[in-house]
């Protein structure tokens, strides 16, 4: 299976709700047109990357990022280019490192999937160079132990914590932190090991 299809939603997972994704580096346009339009089911855009121009794609981007949240943290030296406001990309500061994570969360409304990689959010990670990921959906038949994702999402919280701005104020990292509390109730309801 190609890396991408792992963004694609699961059979009957409903309207896409939230994604919370990490990357060292980034590509603007490639996030959007490969990733974001997989995960929000965008039919006005082609499914193996070319960018379909017409107005109703467009449209349909706007109406599903009106639903749901997206976030991406990059670490603070990535330069990315312009985006579409909907969504937001949030830079952060390792203090003597580097955000070298590789993680996705994706929430739908009846599904959730967490993705563990090696691959940037670029066409390099994802398209051209040899990269691993793993994607793992939570719910019945899911091996992983629940402690696992608990970790995952106290480890991102971390992540968050090195984000200029206050989860106390609205705006981006508090958007960021309730993607984090929706998969942590997802996490604490889906049927897993202990």
């Amino acid at each position: 299976m190609k890396m991408l299809d792992h963004w694609l939603p699961p059979d009957d997972a409903g309207d896409p709700l939230a994604c919370l994704a990490t990357s060292f580096t980034f590509d603007t346009d490639f996030f959007a047109e490969d990733c974001l339009s997989r995960f929000l089911a965008i039919s006005g855009r082609d499914p193996d990357g070319a960018f379909g121009s017409d107005i109703a794609g467009l449209l349909e981007e706007e109406e599903r990022l009106a639903e749901a949240r997206v976030s991406v943290l990059v670490d603070q030296s990535c330069r990315p280019e312009p985006r579409n406001l909907r969504w937001d990309l949030i830079p952060v500061r390792v203090p003597g490192g580097l955000l070298h994570a590789k993680v996705a969360v994706l929430l739908w409304q009846r599904a959730a999937r967490v993705l563990i990689g090696s691959g940037n959010l670029t066409r390099a990670g994802y398209r051209r160079q040899v990269e691993v990921c793993t994607a793992i959906d939570l719910g019945p038949g899911c091996g992983v132990p629940r402690v696992v994702f608990e970790q995952l999402g106290s480890e991102l919280r971390s992540i968050l914590g090195l984000t200029p701005g206050d989860r106390g104020r609205p705006g981006p990292v508090r958007r960021a932190h309730e993607i984090l509390d929706l998969f942590a109730s997802r996490v604490a309801d889906a049927r897993l090991g202990p």
